[in-house]
């Protein structure tokens, strides 16, 4: 069994379930095979030989090849979804003059189905450096999240 097996069972087995794909925010329900809906593990700095569990995340296999195909970097990449749950984080902090929000406060408005996807997504943006933590599990724009709406509006 190769230490590249090994390594991502490990990652598997981290990310607990569900399991988000990184790019559409989707359950990834096919951890083996070559379908568009199978596992892809995504490199964030390019380099595949790192196995550190920071640097790799899950992502559809279709998603992962469209992501590479369209030669865009993942923190540069505002998808929908992304720019969708930024926006609602800013207004809410805004509209209720509240330093940071909770992932059930986003939830609550968002309507996503659950407050487990809402969460995982936030810290997918936190860790993009999208958002910073400011107590356990809250959250608000960073100056780069903030400058990066501006752009797409």
């Amino acid at each position: 069994m190769s230490s590249a097996y090994l390594c991502r069972n490990k990652l598997i087995e981290g990310w607990g379930t569900p399991i988000l794909c990184y790019f559409c925010g989707k359950e990834i329900n096919q951890l083996e095979g070559c379908n568009p809906e199978s596992l892809a593990i995504h490199s964030l700095d390019d380099n595949h030989e790192n196995w550190d569990p920071s640097n790799k995340t899950p992502a559809h296999l279709k998603c992962h090849s469209s992501f590479h195909s369209s030669q865009l970097q993942p923190t540069r990449n505002l998808t929908n979804l992304r720019y969708e749950l930024l926006t609602t984080i800013e207004r809410l902090c805004i509209d209720r003059s509240l330093e940071c929000v909770s992932p059930a406060e986003v939830e609550d408005t968002l309507k996503w189905g659950g407050a487990y996807k809402t969460r995982e997504m936030m810290k997918v943006l936190w860790r993009e450096g999208w958002l910073t933590r400011l107590r356990r599990a809250s959250y608000k724009l960073t100056d780069e999240g903030r400058q990066m709406l501006v752009r797409v509006e």
